[in-house]
């Protein structure tokens, strides 16, 4: 009987830890003068392990306290030299120089090699990210950043606001080592990580979350975007390769991290609105009176899937895209313009604009209006053997048989299936609020067999387009969208 018992307790114990939550505190920038000392004063009294993220000229300047990371069991990893924007490297050969310095400087410091970096600003480009890689270092980014950074307007009660609201299990928290000297009034929350801190971790400990160095995180979601958004009617499908509902908040860095986007145009231009269809809120894109082209109208930026890091494959055979645009009442559709579609591997998006795709060198598949809101397919795909498709310098119009509504949110489902290289054997369906608009099973997406011709991606394109001010809209414009999704199986409307 006792036997029985201490297999039951033992079985407990194993599942209770099993379940554990936890959570990565990471702390950038550092070591500083002052303010790294105080955070691991704060870590000893509390007996938690965090990672730093160091800056190679700093460790030279303060080594003492990097040696005090390191015997108190803290990660040191590399953050760079000097804390440039790494997009700005002209070759490859700097980024390694820049990285390995700080390497070199550590190892003299503490005995030890880093394995992962971090970049500044998570400013890394995607050859920038694959040279480093191949080298042996591992990218660390962060899933929850509560901007303490901001010394001007971020206070201790934002940060932990923050970090209660967006945490999770396996999340990776971005904090900062911060040096700010000078007057204290033109810093007003210069000591807002260090009065949050403690609090923060108090109650992730009263919600049960362990606290680890950033090694011992294990990424949980194998969904790309922002997957704790996902809708409720799809959390029971393991199909979903990507989600974009616009719930968390919407900047850069975030949507560079999460969406794999190395490039915007207009980006700053949109905003996050209120809304009560899909989530709470929906993005708002901005085509101003007379403007034309993406410069001037719209938005513009690539989901590129090999770039997100949580996916088990950047490219893939076949693939469904779905999601919802709203124009709004008193959009001027005057003779057309742009919408988001799939795309093919690496820099498909430049298979636009009449750039045409030759078969090794990628495909588009967007979605355009024309006149009166009138919706078609816009294909720039390499010319097919019976001739029907491909082959157009500006790309070819694929009727859809339907025409928005201007105030009604409507549902764009696209399917493609890139065949085989060298045949007309590839396949594109479309649904436009559930009904089958366009079905397709004799294109050709490639010629030669690479991940160029597989799907890489969704090109998010709108703005008025043409090349003549008949083109432009007469008046400010306005799109929503919402409830982007990529998936194995189709995934049809959404279900509140």
């Amino acid at each position: 009987m006792k036997k029985f018992f201490l297999i039951l307790l033992l079985s407990g114990l194993v599942l209770q830890l099993s379940a554990q939550k936890q959570v990565a505190l990471t702390f950038d920038d550092g070591p500083d003068s002052s303010y790294t000392e105080k955070i691991l004063d704060i870590l000893k009294k509390e007996n938690i392990k965090a990672t730093f993220f160091v800056i190679g000229d700093k460790v030279k300047k303060y080594p003492e306290i990097v040696k005090r990371m390191k015997n108190e069991g803290h990660l040191i990893e590399n953050h760079s030299k000097s804390h440039l924007h790494f997009s700005e490297y002209k070759d490859s050969m700097a980024v390694l120089n820049d990285v390995e310095y700080v390497d070199s400087i550590l190892y003299a410091t503490v005995g030890e090699k880093t394995y992962y970096f971090r970049p500044p600003f998570g400013d890394l480009r995607s050859d920038q990210k694959t040279f480093l890689m191949n080298r042996g270092y591992k990218i660390a980014l962060w899933t929850l950043s509560p901007r303490d950074w901001d010394v001007f307007h971020i206070s201790k009660q934002n940060i932990i606001d923050t970090v209660e609201k967006y945490v999770n299990n396996n999340a990776v928290i971005l904090l900062h080592s911060k040096d700010v000297s000078g007057n204290p009034e033109d810093f007003p929350y210069r000591n807002n990580t260090l009065e949050a801190l403690p609090v923060i971790i108090k109650y992730l400990k009263d919600k049960g979350y362990k606290m680890v160095t950033f090694d011992k995180i294990k990424p949980v979601s194998k969904i790309g975007g922002d997957s704790r958004s996902l809708e409720e009617g799809l959390k029971k499908r393991d199909d979903i390769i990507f989600y974009g509902g616009f719930e968390e908040w919407f900047n850069y860095i975030f949507w560079s991290l999460n969406w794999g986007i190395s490039w915007d145009v207009r980006a700053n231009e949109s905003q996050l609105v209120n809304t009560d269809f899909i989530g709470k809120k929906a993005i708002r894109v901005s085509y101003p009176k007379g403007g034309l082209g993406p410069s001037q109208t719209g938005l513009q930026f690539p989901v590129v899937l090999n770039d997100i890091p949580n996916l088990d494959t950047g490219f893939y055979q076949e693939l469904y895209l779905r999601y919802y645009v709203k124009f709004e009442k008193g959009f001027d559709f005057r003779l057309g313009g742009k919408l988001p579609g799939l795309m093919g591997g690496g820099d498909s998006w430049n298979r636009s604009g009449g750039n045409q795709p030759d078969g090794t060198n990628g495909w588009t598949m967007r979605f355009m209006w024309v006149e009166n809101g009138k919706i078609v397919v816009y294909a720039y795909v390499p010319k097919s053997g019976n001739g029907k498709w491909g082959g157009h310098v500006w790309g070819q119009g694929i009727d859809c048989n339907f025409t928005a509504t201007p105030g009604k949110w409507h549902c764009i489902e696209q399917y493609i299936n890139v065949g085989t290289p060298g045949k007309d054997d590839g396949k594109l369906k479309v649904w436009i609020d559930g009904n089958e608009k366009v079905n397709i099973d004799d294109m050709r997406f490639w010629n030669e067999e690479n991940d160029y011709g597989r799907i890489g991606g969704i090109y998010f394109s709108t703005f008025h387009g043409g090349n003549t001010k008949d083109w432009a809209p007469i008046n400010d414009s306005f799109t929503q969208f919402d409830g982007f999704v990529l998936a194995k199986n189709r995934i049809g409307l959404f279900k509140k």
